[in-house]
């Protein structure tokens, strides 16, 4: 069974290799292997084959260095490629990892090649066709790879505990086949082969079960014993109620003689039974109560102890095969889940239409949950503000309702900290609403809704449908991602055609698209979202007939149509009126085609902070122009350093800085990551971010756009 689960989890992770790009394996906690690596990287191939010391001894290495942690870490390997480790436990068991790599770092490219070239001379050549096949990770990508190669650990988490757990079951139904002789059998046999082992070992004239229920009540279930007896099958008694309900209150074993006046033999006599004597037995799984098994005699006389004893220990394995029963349902309802999600994880991969991706995810859920509806809601960029439904057990009209009310709920309204988190709600048709988000870019692009009959399946399923929505996050991020790479090559040529048949125009998008992709910059935007400014502005040059017939679905192309008709607009409209893309790229045209009549310029529509954090940086921009001559004037060193600096006087007086804090100040100004800054002054980034904290606390601001505005706009000097 272990052996079989090995084999389903691979194809997953065959799967997941292929569309992250990444070599991945799992081992366990001493570097041994548990699946084959997958995946054709040959830099990542050519490190694990390496052949002294074995890969289990430096795996063994770097588990001991990373120890355990419930998270991901990047881990660097060989002073330059780095591998992303992810731990994960089953239960109490020793941890498992989940290994995946290589990842290239831009900035450490250049030291890998020297390494070949000093480590690996005999074979240099195959090492640097191997690197240059890896194309460099942005932090933004590797982010993602991050998110899923933690996905993937999930999985791998319930398949094997899964596993695990069917070899448990395995050995528990052994034990209960050697007492009962039933293995395999259904829950009627289990309860039959009980009352009868009871009715046989005390010599008793009638045995049977009775179930607990959810309201507190026992109902009998089964009964050996004659015609007579199985009058009370059905029969219900509350806890508390008679000798059942006393047993059941308890949860401990009673025995009753001579009960002919006892008032709480009622229970029988009511259905024609005239017991003498009476005994139960609580059956428990966990300290959970399931049932009652119990018995009795019509005729006068007691039970020996010795049956007493040996109907504990038939109500103890009948507790224990009924759990093994139940399990195994359960345990066959999962092992269907997971193949569905492995038939699904193998179909999902040969799907090139987004289209097709969304109804394979409603057929699934629908079908195999058997619930009252499944809808798949898609933000498409060709539907504009709209959404994209498909659903299955819902008419026109419901789905069309359920659509407005998830994406307001899923959409808009969304709270922080909740991206990945499902939600789940009771309808006002008391149908309860299970809705897992599908992310894109840190942005829910697309809500699976299932509707359930109870909260208790909520439970049972939700954990299937969130590995179902990841496997169709993965499939149509990567559709998504071929798509723009289309759009972006279309974008292009019609850029590269525009200089050879308006070239003014031409060299107008050229100055808007460096303008908005440094000012995104300091915005910290999403590189998504700055790739599509980018585009946008080459796109800007186009008469928009012309855009509408060849690029009409073109994200950019929707982007500077927004764009435009803000700056069309003659009054100011709410901040929500326009996203944060088309306020920016707004600026930047006006910008650039008023660059000289700046101050007649109206901006409706466009948030103040961000006119003022443009104003800044445009003011930066032009200060940045003129130091830079004055720079080359002088010849120096620290001419430099302070090239971005708003005017020489600027860090004379007023604010009081630390040399180091100057430094690290000036480089701000000239628009450096913390990481660079941190290489400029060879020094650690958890340094700059202490002295960047200690500027802005003297500026009296909280960012850098702040801190930025404060200096331009208020001519703000700053002391040493």
């Amino acid at each position: 069974m272990w052996k079989t689960q090995i084999k389903k989890l691979q194809r997953v992770q065959d799967t997941y290799s292929s569309v992250c790009g990444l070599s991945m394996f799992i081992t366990d906690a001493s570097g041994a292997p548990l699946t084959r690596i997958s995946g054709d990287q040959a830099l990542a191939r050519k490190i694990w084959e390496q052949p002294q010391p074995s890969l289990q001894e430096r795996l063994a290495a770097i588990i001991r260095e990373v120890g355990w942690k419930l998270r991901p870490v990047v881990y660097q390997y060989l002073r330059g490629p780095k591998m992303i480790v992810m731990p994960f436990k089953i239960g109490e068991q020793p941890a498992f990892y989940v290994w995946s790599g290589m990842i290239i770092e831009k900035q450490s490219r250049e030291l890998i090649r020297r390494i070949i070239e000093t480590d690996f001379a005999d074979d240099a050549d195959d090492w640097r066709r191997a690197l240059d096949l890896v194309h460099d990770t942005p932090e933004s990508l590797k982010d993602e790879l991050v998110e899923k190669v933690a996905q993937f650990a999930d999985i791998a988490s319930v398949w094997l505990g899964q596993a695990q757990s069917d070899e448990a079951h395995a050995r528990d139904l052994k034990r209960v086949h050697d007492l009962f002789g039933q293995a395999g059998a259904a829950e009627p046999a289990v309860l039959q082969t009980a009352a009868e082992r009871l009715m046989a070992a005390a010599k008793l004239d009638f045995a049977g079960f009775a179930i607990s229920g959810e309201d507190e009540r026992l109902c009998v279930q089964y009964m050996v014993g004659g015609e007579d007896c199985e009058k009370l099958i059905g029969a219900q008694a509350c806890l508390g109620e008679g000798f059942l309900g006393q047993i059941g209150l308890t949860e401990k074993m009673g025995y009753w003689e001579d009960v002919t006046w006892d008032p709480r033999r009622g229970f029988f006599t009511d259905k024609g039974l005239h017991p003498q004597a009476f005994v139960g037995f609580p059956a428990k799984i966990k300290d959970r109560l399931v049932g009652v098994l119990f018995g009795g005699r019509f005729a006068p006389g007691g039970i020996t102890s010795e049956s007493i004893e040996l109907g504990r220990l038939i109500a103890q394995v009948l507790a224990s095969q009924l759990n093994t029963v139940r399990l195994e349902e359960a345990a066959s309802q999962q092992m269907a889940r997971l193949s569905t999600l492995l038939g699904v994880a193998q179909a999902i991969v040969d799907v090139d239409d987004p289209r097709s991706v969304l109804f394979m995810l409603a057929d699934v859920s629908h079908h195999l949950i058997q619930g009252a509806f499944s809808c798949m809601l898609w933000k498409d960029p060709a539907a504009g503000t709209g959404v994209q439904a498909i659903s299955r057990g819902m008419s026109a009209e419901q789905m069309e309702h359920y659509a407005q009310d998830a994406a307001v709920r899923q959409f808009t309204n969304r709270p922080e900290g909740t991206l990945r988190h499902p939600t789940v709600f009771e309808a006002d048709n008391g149908i309860v609403v299970c809705e897992v988000p599908l992310v894109c870019s840190g942005e829910v692009k697309g809500i699976l809704g299932v509707g359930l009959h109870n909260e208790k399946e909520v439970a049972v399923y939700r954990p299937f449908l969130t590995a179902l929505s990841l496997l169709g996050e993965i499939r149509l991020q990567h559709l998504q991602g071929a798509a723009r790479l289309q759009d972006r090559e279309r974008t292009g040529l019609l850029h590269s055609a525009m200089a050879e048949w308006n070239e003014p125009a031409y060299r107008e998008t050229v100055q808007a698209l460096e303008l908005a992709r440094r000012f995104a910059q300091k915005l910290r935007l999403p590189e998504a979202e700055i790739e599509e400014l980018s585009e946008a502005c080459m796109l800007s040059g186009c008469e928009p007939a012309f855009l509408e017939r060849t690029a009409g679905s073109h994200p950019g192309a929707k982007l500077l149509r927004d764009a435009r008709g803000l700056m069309q607009e003659s009054g100011p409209k709410p901040a929500t009126s326009f996203s944060m893309k088309a306020q920016v790229l707004s600026l930047v045209l006006r910008y650039v085609r008023h660059r000289e009549n700046q101050a007649a310029i109206p901006y409706p529509a466009v948030e103040p902070e961000l006119r003022q954090a443009f104003a800044a940086f445009v003011q930066g921009e032009r200060v940045i122009e003129s130091l830079i001559s004055l720079r080359e004037a002088r010849g120096t060193a620290d001419a430099d350093m302070e090239k971005d600096l708003p005017s020489p006087g600027l860090m004379e007086s007023y604010i009081p800085l630390t040399p180091r804090e100057r430094e690290v100040f000036n480089l701000i100004l000239r628009g450096l990551s913390n990481l660079e800054i941190a290489e400029k002054l060879f020094i650690s980034t958890h340094t700059v971010k202490n002295h960047i904290t200690k500027i802005y606390e003297k500026l009296g601001v909280s960012d850098r756009t702040q801190a930025l505005a404060k200096v331009y706009l208020t001519g703000l000097q700053v002391k040493i």
